[in-house]
């Protein structure tokens, strides 16, 4: 298992391996927490739905951050703030996109025979608003590139956004018909086809998907709804259950489970998931709360957030075609202009690790914990940078802390014993 392999598993389960910038190799990506918007049919067995996501990129292919903003909601419109606060935050976004802009403008001319630079830009329009010359974009990279899975990807999120169910499903074919299989692709399909009232098919595309990845709790979630579409609530209850069990934090699986129990008879359980669905949903309103009838363009943390992202995009590529000091600055700038990022981090620090700066990127390990302190995977990868060092009491004290953390993760676990009697 190689560095940071399990940094973005959720409660120290393993994830996907993150290799470094230039090694990676290109998939689609989705915020992890919000997937595409409720379809009509899926409202019965559905919470109220939660803000629209950002879709998944249709740059430099990789997996997805793990994104937390600071809570720097500017003034609403109506807000009576007084006016050069008002300018002063639109100002701040406005040059947040035109940087982001710039970004991906600047890779389409330095690589012009790479489509990830007009990907890039498609999916820095779409995130600003601007859908109409995002799909201008997602367009000439398919007739340079056809086989772009996650082009089509993020223009089917972009369709389920606008209930174009029809085209969502199109889209979600073409992009499968040109890979070896993409579980996103097999659950935005579902999607697609819970939508257009055909639950029976969706439960065969999101079987598929959990087949290739059944780590996505997002995939058994809309199983447990497509199951629920079809009245077969005992599967329903099951695929909530396992969706809770990957991703005990998300709200709608808590609120799926306790519908889906309510339909068997099962008053306790469904009172019981229905609380905890309650609080969790309290819980994630009180973090929104400063985003909660502000317009998108007083939003600043959101366009950090896109800048951030589009720095990351940027740097795989430059990473790549060999730019290591155009990927350090690159994400230099994403860690800067947000603080909560740890995608950027995770990045940087496996560029110093690939150019033996180990030093630093303990330092970024560190910065890490403080954003994530529950993290065992920042822990263990402190803990084998120190070893690196041979600073072994420190190695093990942070490995300590990752098995503490994680005490079901064998490779927290393996680190320790390997550890144990260094000197």
């Amino acid at each position: 298992m190689s560095l940071w392999a399990i940094t973005s598993g959720r409660h120290g389960e393993p994830a996907e391996e993150s290799p470094p910038p230039e090694a990676r190799q290109p998939q689609p990506t989705a915020e992890p927490e919000e997937p595409p918007p409720p379809s009509r049919s899926t409202q019965a067995v559905k919470p109220p739905p939660e803000p629209d996501p950002e879709p998944p990129s249709a740059g430099p292919r990789q997996p997805p951050p793990v994104v937390k903003a600071k809570d720097e909601t500017g003034p609403p419109p109506n807000s009576t703030a007084p006016s050069e606060r008002v300018a002063a935050v639109r100002a701040e976004i406005e040059a947040l996109k035109n940087e982001a802009v710039q970004i991906a403008e600047s890779l389409v001319r330095e690589y012009p025979d790479s489509t990830d630079g007009i990907g890039l830009l498609g999916t820095v329009y779409v995130n600003c608003g601007q859908s109409a010359k995002a799909w201008q974009c997602w367009e000439q990279v398919l007739r340079q590139d056809p086989k772009r899975p996650d082009v089509y990807a993020a223009m089917a999120v972009v369709a389920l956004r606008k209930e174009e169910y029809e085209k969502a499903a199109e889209l979600c074919r073409n992009g499968l018909a040109g890979s070896g299989g993409i579980p996103e692709l097999h659950r935005y399909l579902a999607e697609a086809l819970n939508g257009m009232g055909r639950p029976e098919e969706a439960v065969t595309q999101l079987q598929r998907a959990i087949r290739m990845a059944p780590g996505d709790g997002d995939s058994h979630y809309c199983l447990g709804m497509s199951y629920s579409l079809l009245n077969e609530y005992g599967k329903a209850k099951a695929s909530y259950e396992k969706a809770i069990q990957l991703q005990p934090g998300n709200p709608r699986s808590h609120y799926g489970l306790a519908v889906a129990c309510a339909k068997l008879g099962l008053e306790d359980q469904s009172e019981q998931s229905m609380k905890q669905y309650q609080k969790l949903q309290a819980e994630s309103m009180g973090q929104q709360r400063s985003r909660r009838g502000v317009e998108v363009e007083f939003d600043v943390p959101r366009y950090r957030r896109i800048l951030a992202g589009t720095c990351v995009h940027a740097a795989t590529v430059h990473g790549r075609h060999q730019g290591l000091r155009k990927a350090e600055e690159l994400l230099r700038r994403g860690a800067a202009v947000d603080p909560q990022d740890t995608t950027c981090r995770i990045q940087l620090a496996l560029l110093f690790l690939q150019t033996k700066r180990e030093p630093e990127a303990a330092a970024l390990c560190k910065e890490l914990i403080e954003i994530e302190p529950n993290n065992a995977g920042h822990y263990l990868h402190l803990a084998m940078i120190h070893a690196r060092l041979q600073q072994f009491d420190a190695a093990r004290l942070a490995a300590k802390k990752a098995v503490d953390l994680a005490p079901g993760n064998e490779e927290c676990r393996r680190v320790l014993d390997q550890l144990q009697g260094r000197k």
